[in-house]
């Protein structure tokens, strides 16, 4: 039987922010090293982004 690896990241493109500020967020898939990336379609300030859990702040 074969085994399959897949990893999900979610990071923010600081570096495209719209007039309001906003930045897209990104998701990159890996499955078995080969990584695709695809945009959310979502946007979210720099400030409310948390690096670490690679999520919003907030409730």
């Amino acid at each position: 039987m074969e085994k399959h690896c897949t990893t999900v990241y979610f990071l923010l493109k600081k570096t495209r922010k719209d007039k309001n500020g906003d930045s897209p967020i990104d998701a990159w898939i890996a499955v078995n090293g080969e990584r695709t990336s695809y945009s959310t379609g979502k946007k979210v300030k720099v400030s409310e982004w948390d690096e670490k859990k690679q999520l919003v702040k907030g409730t």
